[in-house]
């Protein structure tokens, strides 16, 4: 049988092991994130800033059948001296589609973004869907809203 202090250096060093344990995997934890950033193209070390000519977007698209696809073309030009890339699209449905003509271009190049919505076993009623887009400019993220109502 294990005496008093023999219990507590062994109590000790399993909470230290336990300690250094918890802290590598906070370490990792870390460092698995940073590289997500990283890797994600949101640093200014990966792609040049450059200007573009693409605003947010709000459109009522009216009353729409329940049968339909609904497409949505956007400009996105390039108005700066380096390359623009699209870093993500990423819409709030998985109703909602997109095409993009290229995820990067030059200087006074432009892409053009169409958003698809497929209406079809929509329940009636109103509806708002959002689209973010990444770019590499300085505000970074663009959003594109889309309302109506499906009949």
């Amino acid at each position: 049988m294990l005496g008093k202090g023999k219990v507590a250096i062994t109590l000790s060093a399993v909470l230290v092991l336990m300690s250094v344990v918890l802290i590598a995997i906070s370490i990792n934890t870390l460092m698995r994130k940073r590289q997500h950033k990283e890797d994600s193209g949101f640093n200014d070390r990966t792609y040049s800033l450059t200007t573009v000519s693409f605003n947010d977007t709000a459109e009522d698209l009216g009353k729409i059948k329940s049968d339909t696809i609904v497409t949505r073309d956007y400009i996105i030009r390039n108005t700066g001296k380096d390359s623009l890339h699209v870093l993500f699209v990423s819409p709030d449905c998985n109703c909602t589609g997109y095409r993009l003509s290229s995820e990067s271009v030059s200087s006074s190049d432009s892409i053009m973004l169409s958003i698809d919505i497929d209406m079809q076993n929509k329940p009636g009623g109103e509806f708002m869907l959002n689209t973010v887009v990444g770019l590499n400019t300085k505000k970074r993220i663009y959003s594109i809203c889309l309302k109506g109502e499906v009949i």
